[in-house]
């Protein structure tokens, strides 16, 4: 299994290396070990738990359904909110969540204004691989999406944390 570590490695090279957000032509064959995608996901209807919105990416192995569900835990001027993200097509699906905290949120900036970055699973043919996606809400009412699709184990295991000599 992944640590964080390797998934925030992994997630700030995706914020170097990905161009930025907007539909456009993939820079790899789908089919291979490394694509990167960009795309735009609209809001949706509520769903049981959450809402259902709708995916028009470059990238078909996301597919066009989506499912959003989010929990918010007050605790006292901070705010942590847990989401969780899944993408399904005929194939297989896409889960992965992840954590953001919203400092005094009476005066902060509003919370639809973020970029977040989760790392979502790959189900049924798409198992095996990994989708780092960044969801950046700064572009209106929806959100921007780019992101890398990887094989599992070509991710670099995380190195240990430095010490202090």
């Amino acid at each position: 299994m992944r640590t964080r570590s390797t998934i925030l490695t992994v997630s700030l090279a995706l914020t170097l290396v990905t161009p930025a957000a907007g539909v456009m032509a993939q820079d790899t064959d789908p089919d291979g070990p490394f694509a990167s995608f960009s795309g735009w996901i609209e809001p949706g209807p509520p769903a049981e738990g959450g809402w259902s919105p709708t995916i028009d990416s470059d990238e078909p192995r996301l597919g066009e359904s989506a499912f959003w569900s989010a929990t918010d835990e007050a605790l006292g001027d901070v705010t942590v909110r847990t989401a969780t993200w899944r993408f399904e097509d005929g194939s297989g699906a896409w889960e992965g969540s992840y954590d953001k905290f919203i400092l005094d949120p009476e005066n902060a900036v509003p919370d639809d204004q973020s970029v977040v970055t989760a790392t979502l699973v790959g189900e049924g043919a798409y198992d095996g691989l990994i989708a780092l996606v960044e969801f950046d809400s700064n572009q209106g009412f929806g959100w921007a999406i780019r992101g890398v699709i990887v094989e599992a184990d070509l991710l670099p295991d995380a190195p240990a944390a430095a010490r202090p000599s």
